[in-house]
Order: structure tokens, then C-alpha cells, then sequence
């Protein structure tokens, strides 16, 4: 099994990548940290936040056959995520990797934004389905509820 952190990629060398999970016969073992997943200056930065993380796991869940995840908060409201993944196409799975890591960078604002814009198409464009991480989507859904109407985003 490789394990890796999704936020110190994106510098990696794709196919070096590709390699390294061929090798560890698709085990991949990925870490996230995601800034103000637990606590955030308002329910719709929590919201957003949520629908990063779970679009994340499942457009990585595409390229595996079996997929889980665990989460829990860590140091000041970072959300600490932990995937398992029995990557069925190592070179896809390298390259979204790769594609994801400078949006968890804190000062990369355009690369964060473009994924809450791609998040926020896809929860428009309706659900993959079924759902491989129900987790994930009612932490989001319940963040989203609580938002005032009038500046529900999602």
C-alpha cells in the first residue's frame, strides 16, 4: 500500500505517480487536509468546504473499484480525511491527484475557487450515482440547510 498526502502533490511527476501506485497494486492510502472543514467564519464557508471535500472523494472514487473513507477534525477546524482506495486506473488516478493538490493549498485562491466551481457544477448537474461517500454528502447537506436563504449558494 503507498500512502500519500493530497496536499504536498502538486509538484509530483505524474507518471512517476502513476508508477508508484501500479507498484503498490492500487492500494493508495491518500490524506487530506482541508482548512475550515470543522470551524469556519460562516455556514456557507462550512458548506463550501464540505462540498469540496465530497466532490474530491468521489471523482477520485471513479478510477477505484473499492472505496472508504474516515474523517475527524484536527488542529484549529481542519478537517483531517483519510482515504482508501483500490485504484483501478493508476494513470487517471495520478493525474486527478495531481489536478486537486494546489486547490488545499490556503494561498492558492484561484486554484480553491476553481474546485468550488467545479463542485458546485457537478451538485448542479445532479449526483454520481449511487453516492460512494453518503458521509460526506449529509455533512454538507446539514451545513447547507442551515444557511440563510437569501445567501444559499448551494
Amino acid at each position: 500500500m503507498i500512502h500519500l498526502h493530497l496536499n504536498d502533490l502538486s509538484a509530483a511527476d505524474e507518471q512517476e505517480l502513476a508508477a508508484r501506485i501500479e507498484k503498490a497494486r492500487g492500494k493508495l492510502r491518500l490524506s487530506v487536509s482541508v482548512e475550515n472543514l470543522y470551524r469556519a467564519a460562516s455556514k456557507s464557508e462550512l458548506a463550501g468546504n464540505w462540498l469540496k471535500s465530497w466532490y474530491l472523494a468521489e471523482a477520485l472514487a471513479r478510477y477505484s473499484s473499492n472505496s472508504r473513507c474516515e474523517f475527524a477534525e484536527g488542529s484549529e477546524g481542519t478537517g483531517e480525511l483519510t482515504f482508501q482506495f483500490q485504484v483501478n486506473n493508476a494513470a487517471r488516478m495520478a493525474a486527478s491527484l495531481i489536478e486537486f493538490a494546489p486547490s488545499l493549498d490556503p494561498d492558492n485562491f484561484e486554484a480553491a475557487a476553481f474546485l468550488i466551481d467545479e463542485a458546485e457544477g457537478w451538485l448542479e448537474e445532479g449526483l454520481i450515482s449511487p453516492v460512494q461517500f453518503p458521509e460526506l454528502e449529509r455533512c454538507f447537506r446539514e451545513d447547507a440547510s442551515e444557511i440563510d436563504s437569501d445567501d444559499n449558494e448551494f
